[in-house]
C-alpha cells in the first residue's frame, strides 16, 4: 500500500466514520443500538449517512493544503468562513462564537484569543478542532518535524486553548506516522512523547489508558479535547 492509498483511506475513513456515529451525538452509551444500524439513521433532519461539521471542516483544511501546497492558515479560515456562511446545521459552540466573531469584523489572528479569554479554560477546552485537525498530518507526513508548530497554530484558529493545540499535535504526528506505514502502537508512542511536556500532555498521556474504562466514553470527560484525542489514540 502506497502513501497515497493511505491518505485517501484515512480521509475516506474519518468520513465514514463521522455518517456512522453523527445519529448518536451525545447520547449515552446504554441509548446506543448494538449492533449500531450502519448508515440507517437520518441526523439533523438530513438523509442516513449525512456528516458533521468535523467532517466539513476537515474538508475545508484538505481543499486548503491541496490548493495552496501546504498550511495556509489565512486561507484555511477563509474556507472556514465560506462554509459557515451556508448556514451549516451543526456548528461546535466554540468554533461558531469564534467564526461569527470573524465574520463580523474581527481579524482571524485574533478572533479565538479573545473568546477564549471571554470565556475562560473552563468552558474552551472542546474538541472541535481536534475533530478536524487529521488532514494537516496525512499532509505533512513527510515532514513530522514541522507539525507541532503548525498544528498548533491549526487548533489556534479556532480553539485556543493550549490543551487543545496539544491534543492536535499529538493526533497529527500518529497520523502522519501511519501514513508513512509505520506500526500503529509506535506511531502512538511517539505522538504521545512528543506531546508530554506540553500543556496537558501528562493528563493525554494517562487518558489513552483509561477510555472506555476508569473514565467512561459518555462521562463528565465527553467533548473535552484530550479525551476525544485519547479516543483516538486508544
Amino acid at each position: 500500500m502506497t502513501l497515497e492509498d493511505r491518505v485517501v483511506g484515512a480521509l475516506l475513513g474519518l468520513a465514514l466514520g463521522d455518517a456512522l456515529g453523527a445519529p448518536f451525538e451525545g447520547r449515552r452509551a446504554s441509548r446506543i443500538p448494538d449492533p449500531v444500524p450502519a448508515l440507517e439513521l437520518p441526523w439533523q433532519g438530513l438523509p442516513p449517512g449525512s456528516t458533521t461539521d468535523d467532517t466539513a471542516m476537515a474538508r475545508n483544511l484538505a481543499r486548503s493544503l491541496a490548493r495552496r501546497g501546504g498550511f495556509d492558515p489565512a486561507d484555511v479560515v477563509a474556507e472556514h468562513l465560506a462554509w459557515f456562511a451556508t448556514r451549516p446545521p451543526d456548528v461546535g459552540s466554540l468554533t461558531r462564537r469564534v467564526l461569527a466573531r470573524i465574520a463580523a469584523g474581527t481579524p482571524w489572528t485574533e478572533a479565538a484569543r479573545r473568546v477564549w479569554e471571554e470565556r475562560g479554560p473552563e468552558v474552551s477546552a472542546g474538541n472541535g478542532s481536534v475533530m478536524c485537525c487529521a488532514p494537516l498530518g496525512l499532509a505533512y507526513a513527510g515532514r513530522p518535524r514541522e507539525l507541532p508548530d503548525l498544528a498548533g497554530r491549526l487548533s489556534a484558529l479556532t480553539h485556543w486553548d493550549e490543551r487543545c493545540r496539544t491534543a492536535c499535535v499529538a493526533v497529527t504526528l500518529a497520523v502522519a506516522a501511519l501514513a508513512r506505514g509505520e506500526e500503529a502502537e509506535r506511531a502512538v508512542e511517539a505522538a504521545l512523547g512528543a506531546a508530554l511536556e506540553r500543556p496537558g500532555g501528562e493528563e493525554l498521556a494517562f487518558l489513552v489508558g483509561a477510555v472506555g474504562d476508569v473514565r467512561p466514553v459518555d462521562g463528565p470527560d465527553m467533548g473535552f479535547c484530550l479525551y476525544a484525542a485519547a479516543v483516538g489514540l486508544r
